[in-house]
């Protein structure tokens, strides 16, 4: 069905939902919320033997905070993309003035 044990997929269900949720209700406060994955980062909690190095792991969150007021909001993103294929809503506004950003960890 998925990876890991059920009560950790369905975390990972309710954080996509509030995701989605947080973005409808602050689309018009010009807030983009996302939630991102860093992936397997070689930390203290991911050992040794995980594939990516911290600057790889930060690169996609700090692509995500930095995104411009026209970017997309209530996605799931890792490395810049969703890792899935799935629907994400960009706002029409095309400034980055005054934009904001919400990030949800993965």
């Amino acid at each position: 069905m998925g990876v890991g044990p059920p009560a950790y997929q369905v975390t990972k269900a309710a954080l996509n939902a509030l995701t989605r949720t947080l973005a409808g209700e602050l689309r018009h406060a010009h807030i983009l919320v996302n939630a991102v994955c860093p992936g397997w980062v070689a930390t203290d909690m991911g050992g040794a033997s995980a594939p990516r190095s911290v600057e790889e792991g930060a690169a996609g969150v700090v692509w995500t905070a930095t995104l411009p007021q026209n970017g997309p909001t209530g996605g799931f993103f890792r490395d810049g993309k969703p890792p899935y294929q799935g629907d994400t809503h960009v706002p029409e506004e095309e400034t980055t003035e005054g934009s904001r950003a919400m990030l949800l960890g993965g």
